[in-house]
């Protein structure tokens, strides 16, 4: 295609023909339609900034006397405070019956912890009331007051109760109402998440685990006071997404591009922590230089080091474990990942390395870092559900072949909250990021339920049990399944694929190629999830492809009284045989925009018992819906069209008394790079790649 342009060019230069021109130029435009759409790789882009406007939002009702007699909730507030920098603003506000600031939104300064820790201290814990709603609405106004343009607004939200307002402000249902469908979507609206802790058995979890969810943030849960830290450890990881260096046995290496470390270890007993400089030199708590700063806790310990040595940094006292260490660098690793995700969808990970501002995109430097990641469940005790080396190879995800973005694609079945640990290792640095994450219920699923013959309960009635039964019985499912006990879902009488029996009726499992089979007494279910409920005007579709191309919009029924269930029969397919089925929404959310989301294809094999199909609405696939293959005719149209152009093109050259020529001006590569690259080249050689993390150890096998 460039050779072309430049014999157009050419061509043009030497005064050929008017005709023989527009020819050429009729020519290209051909070509470039017949050129197939490729899918871009999108572009991680660097942070355009590390500040955040921070809002410690801490409950203050008289519970917390009850639930945190020792006030250990202080010290994990302290923690996160002490995690911000120079840079940063922090607000205080403390709510029960009604919100108050403590601490104004304003620029924070790490010589201000003493101060910060004192007024955190002063909050008094006598509220009668819990008002979340009041809290929220404060954080709101003040980030409206004081947030800056250029900084991350967060909320960080502690609370050990419930939404019990005081009655002169509304009940505790109007108050809920009005902050999830109006407050936490306009906050959503402007890119401010409110990050929720649930302190102690008695908060309430789930409307704490909606206030985050609404604002695409993440949800904590500490059952007992002394783990409260240890949450607030890992929020700070959520919010400012720092650069981390794996605490191990082997140590961990300093490079000349950091600028600062802060060590967080979590205290195991009585050993004393110390410090090993590369020299070998020992540092502890009470004799360490004037450019370590050392907070002792009886829980943790947060040890930073200002300008550090270079070479290899070892912590002793501890298991690898109990802690972390971030970094202040120019040398940063990247990623876009971060938003909650749809379970079942099938997603791109992403990373890349950044020099201050600008990507780090030299083939010969990127070919010296090799990128790993793991996926870890939070909110259950787990070995990591999926890890992988990402690849720059145009596979697996990669769109783009050696463009610097080292990708790949990732899909998680079960809603729940999770952990994303990426790691580079390059043999002169190495840097890493925690990222929690959440990975939600789809707004819409499709499952198959076998009935025998028509007999036994149908779905219709067992949903209109449910609605009988009250919500109360949904939240409870959907709780379990959100933290990934598995568990059958029998109020609702829907089967997922994985489950055999079921009260209802019976779903099949899928054979080894997801195909599901059965008979016209199959009832196709559709659910929407939580999140639908915020939606209006709400229209739900299904659609049935069969072998030939050809689509069936089914007819469905309404099952109970949630407006949350529909349901169809396989008798409403017009001949058995293979059918590949998918529910559509389509609804209007905040601000009127237009939302739509389809379930994952469900495969189905009917065979018929021997009974008429009904009559349904045939309507023809469209192009578009065809699956997408190797466009082998545009292919050969193409390479048709490149030889007419570049035969027509030789003929008007060979015929120019003169051939013209365009010269390119060269740019060779400094030498010094050159020479830096050869040398990075050499000590790669001569080490061996070890990603520290035991997970990674050995190259794991792809994800099935």
């Amino acid at each position: 295609m460039e050779r072309f342009l430049i014999v157009l060019i050419s061509a043009a230069t030497e005064r050929v023909s008017l005709r023989a021109l527009a020819l050429l130029l009729a020519l290209c435009c051909s070509l470039m339609s017949v050129v197939p759409v490729v899918a871009q790789q999108r572009e991680i882009a660097g942070e355009k900034s590390e500040k955040v406007d921070a809002i410690l939002l801490l409950d203050s009702s008289g519970s917390m006397l009850v639930n945190d007699p020792q006030r250990l909730r202080d010290e994990g507030a302290r923690l996160f405070a002490q995690f911000l920098k120079s840079g940063d603003s922090l607000a205080i506000i403390d709510f029960a019956d009604e919100a108050k600031v403590v601490r104004p939104l304003t620029p924070y300064d790490p010589e201000q912890l003493d101060e910060v820790t004192r007024l955190i201290s002063s909050i008094r814990t006598e509220g009668q009331f819990t008002d979340l709603l009041q809290g929220i609405e404060k954080a709101s106004a003040i980030l409206n007051e004081a947030g800056r343009s250029d900084a991350k607004p967060v909320v960080v939200l502690l609370s050990d109760g419930k939404m019990e307002p005081s009655p002169r402000s509304g009940t505790a249902s109007a108050r809920t109402q009005i902050m999830l469908e109006e407050v936490l979507p306009e906050m959503k609206s402007r890119g401010r998440r409110v990050y929720t802790l649930a302190f102690s058995k008695d908060a309430d979890k789930e409307l704490l685990q909606q206030i985050a969810s609404g604002t695409d943030a993440v949800q904590w849960f500490t059952e007992s006071a002394d783990q409260v830290h240890e949450s607030y450890a890992q929020l700070f990881l959520a919010v400012k997404k720092p650069q981390v260096i794996p605490l191990s046995d082997k140590g961990f290496s300093i490079d000349e591009n950091v600028a600062e470390a802060t060590f967080y270890i979590n205290r195991d007993g009585e050993n004393e922590v110390k410090v090993q400089h590369p020299s070998g030199q020992v540092f502890t708590s009470s004799d360490h230089p004037k450019n370590i700063k050392w907070f002792n806790s009886p829980r943790f310990e947060v040890i930073t080091i200002e300008k550090p040595d270079v070479g290899l940094w070892r912590i002793g006292g501890v298991s690898p474990d109990d802690g972390f260490a971030t970094i202040l660098t120019n040398l940063k690793l990247v990623t876009d990942w971060g938003p909650p995700i749809d379970a079942g969808s099938t997603e791109v990970l992403q990373a890349r390395m950044y020099e201050s501002q600008k990507p780090v995109s030299l083939p010969e430097m990127t070919g010296m870092i090799k990128y790993a990641y793991q996926i870890t469940p939070t909110d259950k005790i787990s070995e990591p559900v999926v890890r992988d080396f990402l690849g720059d190879d145009g596979r697996q995800g990669d769109k783009i072949e050696s463009d610097g973005i080292f990708s790949h694609s990732v899909t998680i079945d079960e809603p729940g909250e999770y952990v994303l640990r990426i790691i580079a290792k390059a043999p002169t640095f190495e840097r890493q990021l925690q990222i929690p994450f959440r990975v939600k219920a789809p707004l819409i699923t499709l499952t198959a339920e076998e009935r025998a013959g028509g007999a036994g309960q149908s779905y219709k009635e067992a949903a209109h049990k449910e609605a009988a039964h009250g919500e109360a019985g949904h939240h409870t499912d959907s709780q379990a399944n959100a933290h990934g006990k598995g568990e059958e879902n029998k109020g609702h009488g829907a089967v997922s694929a994985e489950h055999a029996d079921g009260e209802h009726g019976e779903a099949k499992k899928p054979d080894e190629k997801g195909l599901s089979s059965g008979n016209e007494d199959t009832a196709f279910v559709i659910e929407l999830g939580d999140e639908a409920k915020s939606l209006k005007n709400v229209s739900v579709e299904l659609s049935a492809v069969d072998e030939s191309r050809k689509k069936l919009v089914i007819p469905l029924e309404k099952a109970g009284e949630s407006g949350r269930f529909f349901e169809a029969s396989a008798s409403k397919l017009s001949h058995d045989g293979r059918w590949d089925l998918r529910a559509t929404l389509s609804a209007e959310g905040r601000g009127k925009t237009s939302v739509h989301q389809s379930s994952r294809v469900l495969s189905f094999k009917r065979i018929s018992s021997g009974r008429a199909p009904q009559e349904v609405q045939v309507v023809e696939v469209k192009k578009e819906e065809e699956a997408v293959g190797f466009p082998v005719l545009g292919l050969f149209l193409m390479m048709i069209l490149i030889a007419g152009g570049g035969g027509a093109g030789f003929v008007l050259v060979k015929r120019s008394s003169a051939a013209s020529s365009i010269a390119v001006k060269e740019n060779p590569i400094p030498q010094e790079i050159l020479s830096a690259i050869q040398d990075l080249e050499e000590r790669s050689a001569q080490t061996e790649v070890d990603l520290n993390d035991p997970s990674f150890d050995e190259e794991p096998q792809a994800a099935a």
